[in-house]
């Protein structure tokens, strides 16, 4: 039994190494491409599309570092939702992914009297993913979840993007989300040479 438990124990403590060492080696990509971007090295494709019957209007943007695809920034609005989704991508590989969505609910106060707006009643809802991949294997997810009510006044005169405030918390990874986040990856490495018309397919339809 002990030496099942030490076997246990030194196995677990080399796969934690592993994926802490993969962790930091996907940080420091993320960087890279990050500073590539902002400096304006990577070439652009950028493609708007609409689904008229899912109400849906969306910018689908790949990022190339010469022939090299490298990021894949994704973003959509659906009535009251919105989502973003950026992919991060090494040797055709997705390394990391980010999104952040929400619902946005948000009421106009009008002036009984005159009709004039007064203001406005706030009712929304955001959320933050983060999944790190190695060999396109989950190995850590982070979560990040708010509303207008957890947002006070001395948050929003501290903080220019409120969800700074927010701290992400570990999640277990779900099968499930993992699954369809690496189909909907690789719809959009196969959308690159569809026309807008046929970009509707990316989200399921």
């Amino acid at each position: 039994m002990r030496l099942l438990f030490g076997f246990y124990f030194i196995t677990s403590m080399v796969f934690a190494q592993s994926d802490d060492q993969a962790i930091q080696h996907i940080k420091q990509q993320y960087t890279i491409i990050s500073e590539l971007q902002e400096k304006g090295l990577l070439q652009e494709k950028e493609i708007a599309y609409s689904c008229k019957d899912l109400s849906i209007s969306a910018t689908l943007t790949y990022y190339y570092q010469n022939e090299d695809l490298k990021f894949i920034s994704h973003s959509y609005h659906q009535g009251h939702y919105a989502a973003f989704n950026d992919y991060y991508i090494s040797n055709d590989s997705l390394f990391f992914y980010l999104n952040s969505d929400g619902f946005d609910n948000d009421e106009t106060i009008y002036d009984e009297n005159t009709g004039d707006v007064i203001g406005t009643e706030e009712d929304w809802s955001a959320s933050e993913l983060r999944i790190y991949f190695n060999k396109e294997n989950a190995i850590k997810c982070l979560i990040k979840q708010f509303e207008n009510e957890d947002v006070t006044d001395d948050i929003k005169e501290k903080y220019l993007d409120v969800s700074m405030y927010f701290k992400s918390e570990v999640k277990e990874c779900d099968p499930v989300e993992i699954k369809e986040v690496l189909s909907i990856f690789r719809r959009l490495i196969a959308a690159q040479k569809q026309s807008p018309q046929e970009l509707c397919k990316v989200h399921g339809y």
